[in-house]
């Protein structure tokens, strides 16, 4: 139980900061779970990484969630998933609800702050995971040829067939492994991982069926949900449009609650998919606010927990073998390349403006590398400093 609250408030604290989108809030990971805290080693987290990118979902939630399960299992997944999104859904909730008025042309300053600490945690993650996991000629053109894919061309299924061409080319042109990387362990059973695959597909089946022939409104919000949480790749804002195209052309969520509500999650910390909360508190489909939020915001998750449950357990048996962890060479190198490309677009270009601010991210970095903040303390500091002088 200990270890369970603990996690519950480090989630909870970073949930409170994370701004800046997946690549963030995979850095901000990384800054406190492998340098500070040194829960896993590096490789052990990139694994993770790796393995969520690959998967349908919100990359960064699923990596929490990993993060959690791998220090106290089950219950330590739940407890940082639910630490981790708790701060924005509440927010969402309350606007929902109507009970808060978004005032952001007085938060320039803070704002801008976020930003530029969100752009220097991205930073020193780009440049300590380059050094980690680019080491040769190959995983170099690797990391250049994905950075460069991923900023020139705009496809949510680009990141999936990167990550592949990247597999595919280190089983086939890198040498030969002298010592093979650990696979991360998660306490999964075979049991677990056979009966969450079948509930998933089962769900996937069954709820089309059944809210097709049923009145019921949270279930037909519950099968929505899930099966986008189910299917997209590509991270939070390619939901954006498969959400829209559910429940705003179904007369579920009126466009204008639609963008309004988008406009406010894009201020808020914490992943995007916590949109649901906000989308399913302001049904037209008489559910209770609160009720609906919260169907939202489960079913979206849902897919995630059985996806990690089924793909780590396999991945779990087939990572020692030799073609394998050659190829998650490749894939390593690659989701080095996506961080780099999130860091200048759309994270560089959003934070800096002007010269100043560029010396501010450098310098922040290097408080980071050097260790005299931690990352969530940084975060705060830049906010509030930017906050009095803008």
């Amino acid at each position: 139980m200990k270890d369970l609250i603990s996690i519950f408030l480090t989630f909870f604290r970073l949930g409170c900061i994370a701004f800046g989108g997946p690549a963030a809030h995979l850095a901000l990971f990384k800054q406190t779970f492998v340098d500070e805290r040194r829960w896993l080693s590096a490789d052990s987290y990139a694994q993770m990484m790796a393995i969520a990118q690959f998967t349908p979902g919100p990359a960064s939630s699923q990596v929490g969630i990993c993060l959690g399960m791998h220090r106290a299992g089950q219950l330590g997944g739940f407890a940082a998933w639910l630490g981790f999104t708790l701060p924005t859904a509440i927010l969402l909730v309350l606007a929902a609800f109507g009970l808060t008025q978004w005032q952001t042309e007085n938060l320039t300053g803070v704002i801008t702050g976020l930003k530029l600490a969100t752009a220097a945690i991205v930073l020193h993650a780009c440049y300590s995971m380059t050094k980690q996991f680019c080491t040769s000629k190959l995983t170099w053109l690797l990391l250049i040829a994905s950075t460069c894919v991923m900023i020139l061309f705009d496809h949510f299924l680009l990141q999936f067939l990167v990550i592949v061409a990247a597999a595919l080319s280190a089983m086939f042109f890198a040498p030969a492994l002298e010592k093979s990387n650990t696979p991360v362990q998660l306490d999964i059973s075979r049991t677990l991982a056979v009966s969450s695959l079948l509930l998933l597909l089962a769900l996937l089946v069954v709820l089309p069926i059944v809210s097709q022939n049923s009145s019921n409104s949270s279930l037909m919000l519950f099968d929505s949900f899930y099966r986008i949480g189910a299917s997209v790749f590509g991270g939070g804002h390619v939901v954006l449009p498969m959400l829209e195209n559910e429940v705003v052309a179904n007369g579920w969520v009126s466009l204008d609650d639609f963008l309004a509500g988008y406009g406010v999650t894009q201020a808020m910390p914490g992943p995007i998919f916590t949109f649901a909360a906000f989308l399913g508190g302001v049904n037209q489909l008489d559910i209770p606010v609160l009720v609906g939020a919260g169907i939202s915001l489960i079913a979206i998750f849902l897919p995630s927990f059985l996806l990690i449950n089924c793909c780590f357990y396999f991945w779990q048996n087939i990572a020692a073998n030799q073609a394998v962890q050659k190829a998650l060479l490749g894939i390593n190198a690659s989701v080095v390349g996506f961080l780099v490309a999130a860091f200048y677009q759309p994270i560089l270009t959003n934070a800096i403006d002007e010269y100043w601010q560029i010396a501010l991210v450098l310098a922040l970095a290097v408080v980071l590398q050097l260790k005299w903040l931690p990352a969530w303390l940084l975060v705060v500091a830049s906010g509030l400093i930017t906050g009095l002088l803008l």
